[in-house]
């Protein structure tokens, strides 16, 4: 029976390699984010007969299929491979919603501003690769992040913390009477790559400004941590004082492109010390995990994906700042690697679970849409390093706007949506007067 037993101890260690993963072959990568992109969309509904286009199976939240398109589109960015092109346009303009403006009906009175960011950014990330534009009439891609962005201005509440978004849009929803991190910082990223993108002062303006907030209600400390939240109900004294992974790189890559965009020394040195800081805070031998919950494997279904979306973030900065790119570099491949070899479970032998550095890499039994959406990004992060610089109109461009968008109640009358206040109504009106032309 000897040999019996070292079959299978050779059996099952080779079960336990995971996704192989050259990072100096470009076949091997693609060939890797292949076995993982299909695993993601294992979890997709819209493939299903009556499923929803443009969203996940249930637990899935919807801000979720609007993260793992952009790893698709990220994918074929860095690696050129389209396969999942249409599957991807089609599931962006299916959830644009009445109003063009990333709130459908379905999900509009659960919809939180990080929510609508996660797509607002989507839509960015289609503008600045050039993604195939929508038919003339769909709206299109800038002018989808441009709503995102209008609607959120009009969202900025000062009557509570002398500024900020909430984290969630309708009062009836737990979260509504909380200013986190998250939805500012998605919210300045957002004003950050419109600025970049359109080279309109408007946009940086309002970077600056959520920025500036950000730090002086405490969210964004002197070390460059960025703490979770605070309550309105106290006027944001007291803080939340968890830190994750996302919220750093939202901010992060929101300086980064800053930095691109304007050469400043400030947001230089901001994007130097977000990096700096991300590494101190949340890699383990430059794996990247997530503190906290992932020791205590208490991540919930959505948290398994914040890791992921700050190697994103990472990866962005240093192709927009490439003087942290010798800091960000060997973190991303090191972290692909033991993402690649924890994609060894399921009975397809490539499931990815999610605790990298736990035991060598291997898998530790679980697994979820959230998984396999960080190993995605984990992985597409290194080839995006080096993929073609992001447009902007400046440099060909070709997705056009409306500093106007998601404002419009019918095609030739101009209406807020009905939860803005009158003051942010004027506020805006003034604010876009001299902008109207891009």
């Amino acid at each position: 029976m000897l040999w019996f037993k070292t079959l299978l101890i050779l059996l099952l260690s080779l079960l336990v390699q995971g996704i192989e993963l050259n990072l100096n072959n470009s076949e091997s990568i693609d060939s890797a984010l292949s076995l993982v992109a299909d695993g993601m969309l294992n979890y997709y509904a819209g493939k299903n007969y009556g499923g929803t286009i443009g969203m996940f199976v249930p637990p899935a939240y919807w801000w979720e299929a609007g993260a793992a398109f952009n790893g698709l589109l990220n994918r074929y960015l860095a690696t050129g491979n389209d396969t999942y092109n249409m599957l991807t346009m089609q599931g962006m303009l299916h959830q644009i919603g009445d109003n063009s403006d990333y709130m459908p009906a379905n999900y509009s009175t659960s919809e939180g501003n990080d929510d609508q960011a996660f797509w607002g950014l989507l839509a960015m990330s289609a503008a600045e690769s050039n993604f195939t534009n929508p038919p003339p009439d769909e709206p299109q891609w800038l002018e989808l992040a441009q709503a995102v962005f209008n609607q959120q201005v009009y969202r900025w509440d000062t009557g509570t913390c002398n500024g900020g978004l909430r984290w969630q849009i309708t009062q009836f929803n737990h979260g509504y009477t909380y200013k986190n991190s998250v939805s500012n910082g998605a919210f300045f990223q957002l004003a950050a790559r419109l600025g970049r993108y359109t080279g309109n002062q408007t946009f940086f303006e309002w970077a600056d400004k959520v920025y500036n907030w950000s730090v002086a209600v405490g969210l964004v400390l002197d070390d460059y941590s960025v703490l979770d939240g605070k309550s309105t109900k106290d006027n944001c004294s007291a803080i939340e004082l968890t830190q994750w992974t996302y919220n750093s790189g939202f901010y992060m890559a929101g300086s980064a492109f800053l930095y691109n965009a304007t050469g400043s020394e400030v947001w230089k040195n901001r994007t130097s010390g977000f990096v700096d800081k991300a590494a101190e805070m949340f890699f383990y031998e430059y794996i990247v995990y997530e503190p906290a919950c992932e020791v205590s494997a208490t991540c919930n279904y959505d948290q398994t994906s914040f890791k992921g979306f700050l190697c994103r973030f990472m990866a962005y900065t240093a192709m927009l700042a490439p003087f942290t790119r010798e800091t960000i570099e060997p973190y991303l491949k090191t972290t692909a690697r033991a993402a690649a070899t924890a994609c060894s479970g399921g009975y397809d032998g490539v499931t990815c679970g999610n605790q990298w550095w736990w035991n060598n890499g291997t898998w530790d039994g679980l697994y979820g849409l959230g998984e396999q959406m960080s190993a995605l990004e984990a992985i597409v992060a290194v080839p995006f390093m080096d993929a073609a610089p992001l447009y902007t109109h400046a440099n060909g461009g070709s997705s056009t706007g409306d500093n106007m968008a998601g404002l419009y109640d019918d095609e030739t009358s101009w209406a807020p949506p009905s939860y803005l206040p009158l003051n942010s109504i004027l506020l805006l009106v003034l604010f876009w007067m001299p902008m109207l032309v891009i």
